[in-house]
């Protein structure tokens, strides 16, 4: 969960309230997920699927594999992770 300690100086105004707060913490969840399907060698990218009228989770992750010989590459992952002082289940499911 993000908390006022845990988001960069600059960034401290966005987990003042719980909406934006919760809000902010689904949209570093779904990057996050994306960099580390990027690592393991996708293309990939967050989509629109839903019209917001309809409903506020309305991001989905399209991801297709480049290539079956890569070599993983995580420093984009690492460098949010670290930025925003995070641990995604997901990153410690895969162990990346």
């Amino acid at each position: 969960m993000l908390s006022k300690n845990s988001v960069p100086d600059n960034a401290a105004l966005l987990v003042q309230d719980g909406i934006t707060r919760e809000r902010l913490a689904d949209l570093l969840t779904d990057s996050m997920r994306r960099d580390i399907l990027i690592g393991f060698g996708y293309s990939a990218k967050l989509i629109e699927f839903i019209s917001p009228e309809h409903t506020l989770k309305n991001i989905m992750i399209r991801a297709e594999k480049k290539s079956h010989a890569f070599a993983p590459d995580f420093a984009a992952f690492h460098t949010q992770r670290t930025l925003w002082n995070v641990a995604p289940k997901l990153a410690e499911l895969l162990d990346v």
